[in-house]
């Protein structure tokens, strides 16, 4: 295996086994968080249908979830509450009130308090609660079991074993939950061959390596990355599939029980050969399937020795309203041996390649390259006097590769990227770090080093997105951007992002952009180089659906523009003005909609005269 990445799951899920693909999950919109999809689109007035198959909202918990515990007021203790059967333990004893407590501190990287951070309890029993002014915070009354504390929007997703009082500490970075989050749902493929296990019964393979379930990696992946992202990250399933045989490699080879036991107990009998991806391609359909569920990007997951690479293209072809176009979709390789950390490791190799793509990155002098000076070392790097946040496998720190318990200093201007885009060199603001800043562990790196990944709104001076997971989870961000460029937050369909410009409005479901699913979604443009806008025409979708108010952003930081709800035919169109303003960017916004895909027929941005 070269790399791995990760996703949301829903939990609950019946495994049968044989020698062909296995459907696990079925699609769910992207921001239905931990909740089951369900109904579909009914008709609009008129007797023009909606989106064709838009699932509707749901509502239903997770499986195997407590009983809730309601929120406390800040500084209030938690408390827990559950039933035997329907706790994460799937048939404790009851524990009704128990006598155990788990409480602790949550601090920046610089050891600031993180005051009114929301922590979920989940497991033996559920609860949640707030840090308080000292970044503190308590659960009472709970019994012996296993739990799990997530930090909604910072810091990690944290397993707590629970035999007495415990107190946990752990590092969170500070800012509220995202508003408008970078998305991506991924179509994954789990490979997990069936081999001889205990007593000769067949069983998966990363059972008998006793490996996590993929499918609960790709749950705890993406919790943990929108943790660390504070929430900017979301990531969703748009299908999984289980496929219990070992994936075709190049030269027509193909892994049998027998011989990867053997590759397992001999390196030299192992195979070096590559995945075919185009065989895989062929077997799984990836192309139709990708385009059937509106995916953003695949995932293959494997063992050890599968061949899949960190990163690959595939190019499908695609009709957008009567039009043939191509769609590339990023193809990323996971394994499931190395645990969370492994994951970690997979997707921040996918990511490097993206971003070293992106930003074409030379050697890493100022000004040459943002994420240059991001995965900058020192030791690595003759004549540099301080590192960024460090490199795929090189703390910022270390003398060598995976040596993430380094406890020698070195300065490190890292904690300029949280305040991105950068104000002139960030070389003297170096500080001494080692490997405290993240636990000592390689998980502790992995899940740090992203959380300093830029997230910031708008373009550079050199014409770069200080969004760099704009990068990583859509392909087409990372060509060179055009004079005018138009992006959309999500889209039901690839390409009806471009129906915005098209000049084209007042009919339901043509020439329009929708969002898959969620209440809210943006609209954006882009000006290179930067252009006097004065007014923004805004035209509703023709079905259903219907925008209630939303707001204008804009790049030179001026205060937002409300505007309110618009004519719901999609035919005659809300004007907002305001004095010109020179800009690199301007979104457009929804805050509240009805219906279930939100969007506009047209966004018509007027330019003023210099």
């Amino acid at each position: 295996m070269r790399t791995t990445p990760p996703l949301l799951l829903a939990t609950g899920l019946l495994l049968s086994f044989a020698c062909q693909p296995i459907v696990i999950g079925n699609p769910y919109p992207t921001g239905a968080e931990n909740h089951a999809a369900g109904g579909s689109a009914g008709a609009s007035d008129g007797g023009n249908s909606n989106v064709a198959g838009a699932p509707g909202a749901g509502s239903t918990a997770d499986a195997g979830e407590a009983g809730a515990g309601s929120p406390a007021d800040a500084g209030a203790a938690g408390t827990a509450a559950g039933a035997a059967g329907t706790s994460g333990t799937g048939g404790a004893p009851p524990c009704l009130s128990g006598t155990l407590a788990l409480h602790g501190h949550a601090a920046s990287p610089q050891g600031a308090p993180i005051a009114g951070l929301s922590l979920e309890l989940t497991g033996r029993a559920t609860g949640t609660t707030k840090t308080d002014a000292n970044g503190s915070y308590n659960f009472e009354h709970l019994c012996a079991g296993n739990y799990r504390l997530t930090p909604r929007c910072t810091g990690s997703a944290l397993d707590v074993q629970l035999k007495a009082d415990q107190t946990l500490d752990f590092p969170a970075w500070a800012g509220a939950c995202e508003l408008n989050p970078s998305s991506s749902r991924a179509l994954i493929f789990v490979y997990d061959p069936l081999v001889p296990g205990s007593g000769g019964q067949p069983q998966r393979l990363s059972v008998t390596q006793a490996a996590e379930l993929p499918e609960e990696l790709v749950q705890k992946f993406g919790d943990a990355l929108r943790a660390a992202t504070n929430g900017h990250v979301r990531l969703g399933t748009a299908n999984l599939t289980l496929v219990t045989e070992f994936p075709p490699l190049l030269g027509g080879y193909h892994d049998t029980a027998a011989s990867y036991a053997a590759c397992q107990t001999n390196a030299n009998a192992c195979s070096t050969a590559g995945a075919d991806y185009a065989a895989i391609s062929s077997a799984q359909q990836l192309c139709s399937t990708a385009v059937g569920v509106n995916a953003d990007e695949i995932w293959l997951i494997g063992g050890a020795h599968f061949g899949f690479d960190a990163l690959k293209p595939l190019q499908c072809p695609v009709t957008v309203d009567g039009v043939d176009t191509i769609k590339t979709f990023d193809v990323v390789g996971l394994s499931y041996g190395a645990g969370l950390a492994g994951f970690f490791a997979d997707y921040q190799a996918r990511s490097d390649q993206t971003l070293s793509q992106a930003f074409a990155a030379p050697a890493p002098e100022l000004g040459a390259s943002p994420y240059g000076l991001f995965t900058q070392v020192q030791s690595q790097t003759p004549g540099s006097k301080a590192s960024g946040c460090g490199s795929l496998n090189i703390a910022p720190n270390a003398l060598t590769a995976k040596r993430f318990d380094d406890a020698r200093l070195s300065p490190s201007y890292c904690d300029a990227f949280l305040d991105y885009p950068l104000q002139g060199d960030p070389r003297p603001s170096a500080q001494p770090r080692n490997c405290e800043a993240w636990g000592c562990t390689e998980l502790g790196y992995r899940r740090a080093w992203f959380s300093y990944l830029p997230k910031a709104k708008w373009l550079s001076q050199g014409g770069k997105l200080n969004d760099f997971w704009r990068y990583i989870l859509h392909p087409e961000q990372r060509a060179a951007l055009q004079p005018v460029s138009v992006n959309c937050s999500a889209s039901y369909l690839p390409g009806w992002c471009e129906h915005v410009r098209d000049g084209l409005h007042g009919e339901c479901n043509s020439s329009e952009w929708a969002t898959p699913n969620e209440r809210t979604g943006w609209v954006e443009y882009l000006y290179q180089p930067k252009q006097l806008v004065t007014q923004v025409l805004l035209y509703d979708r023709a079905c259903a659906e219907r925008v209630l108010s939303g707001h204008l952003e804009f790049s030179d930081g001026s205060p937002d523009q409300p505007f309110g709800a618009l004519e719901d035919t999609g035919k005659e169109y809300l004007s907002v003005s305001f004095a010109p303003k020179l800009l690199s960017g301007l979104r457009v916004v929804i805050d509240d909609s009805d219906g279930v895909n939100p969007g506009f027929g047209e966004v018509s941005v007027s330019s003023a005269a210099p």
